[in-house]
């Protein structure tokens, strides 16, 4: 397992995701909620939702960095890991939108799949764009050393900030994820955590105010601004310094990955098959949370035993099972 308190974070990610989905990113989608707490909440969580996934990667990366590993295969495993799972578990998704009546949102040109990233996998597939940037980075030295590394992490929040990149191929994604990565690379490369608890809690209050001043303003929600940016630093800062510990949060976050991939198969066949008999709030946003979650982790396992279903549905390396005969010498 990857550091203690990386497994529980992702954990956390994971279900502020599937809250999110469950609930609805708009007010058409989901469970259809137009004002309240729960469509508050759920608007403002928008500013660490994938602020904090993307932080985590980087700062996973940083501890396992490309080093002397050859750039192609390094990207080659990326591509393996992320872009065969966007193929497959998204291409899935993209037919079944576009086939089923009781979906939210309908696939549109289906032909462009991918090229328009569908749905929550533009994720996967920006990132992979992130790590072409980041190997980069690296093989020309510009992220070693911290006066480079601060120059480079201004550039990636000027873009953030200034560029309305197009969507194809996952571009506009790779410029909004890019400053999340580098600075969760930074934090664990140049040991910028902090154990004082006036940085926590510092962090944790700023984080808090300008979330809650947002949500009483009420504005609409634009995660690529300077302050969407600030939000999403300072909380990952202080999760990341918060040290969590929780073994309910790392039972899920060791299946981070096929939660982020599959939890929307689940959540939207529980909240399909709920509607048929209630509109209970509480029981849909429950059963979805636990059915998106419970249900992607079996089906990990489940993939998992097969080594061709494990590479195309995870991305996993392949790994050829060899039957050993053995024999009985009398």
């Amino acid at each position: 397992m990857i550091v203690n308190n990386i497994t529980p974070l992702r954990g956390l990610a994971c279900i502020l995701l599937v809250v999110y989905h469950v609930i609805g990113g708009s007010p058409d989608q989901g469970l259809h909620i137009s004002n309240g707490f729960l469509r508050d909440a759920n608007d403002i969580l928008a500013y660490i939702r994938m602020p904090l996934f993307t932080f985590l990667s980087g700062y996973v990366y940083s501890l396992r960095p490309i080093g002397n590993y050859s750039s192609f295969l390094f990207l080659r495993s990326k591509a393996r890991r992320l872009l065969l799972p966007m193929l497959t578990a998204g291409s899935l998704f993209a037919v079944i939108q576009y086939n089923i009546d009781a979906t939210n949102i309908k696939t549109e040109n289906i032909w462009l799949l991918h090229i328009v990233p569908v749905a929550h996998y533009w994720f996967v597939e920006s990132l992979f764009i992130v790590f072409c940037f980041v190997i980069f980075f690296e093989k020309f030295n510009f992220i070693n050393d911290g006066r480079r590394f601060a120059i480079i992490f201004v550039i990636a929040t000027l873009m953030f900030c200034t560029i309305s990149a197009p969507v194809y191929i996952g571009i506009h994604g790779a410029l909004y994820l890019l400053p999340y990565f580098l600075f969760g690379l930074g934090v664990c490369r140049f040991n910028l955590k902090s154990d004082r608890f006036f940085v926590k809690m510092a962090s944790f209050f700023v984080a808090v105010f300008v979330l809650g001043a947002i949500g009483l303003v009420g504005g609409a929600i634009n995660r690529q601004t300077p302050v969407a940016l600030c939000v999403g630093l300072i909380a990952c800062y202080f999760l990341i310094n918060l040290d969590l510990k929780s073994s309910f949060l790392s039972g899920i976050g060791k299946y981070s990955y096929g939660v982020y991939l599959y939890h929307v198969f689940f959540s939207a066949s529980a909240r399909m098959t709920i509607g048929l008999f209630t509109y209970d709030i509480a029981l849909h946003l429950s059963v979805g949370v636990f059915s998106a979650i419970a249900g992607s982790i079996v089906l990990y396992k489940f993939l998992s035993k097969s080594p061709i279903l494990s590479t195309l549905f995870l991305g996993k390396r392949f790994i050829r099972t060899k039957k050993i005969k053995m024999e009985c010498v009398n």
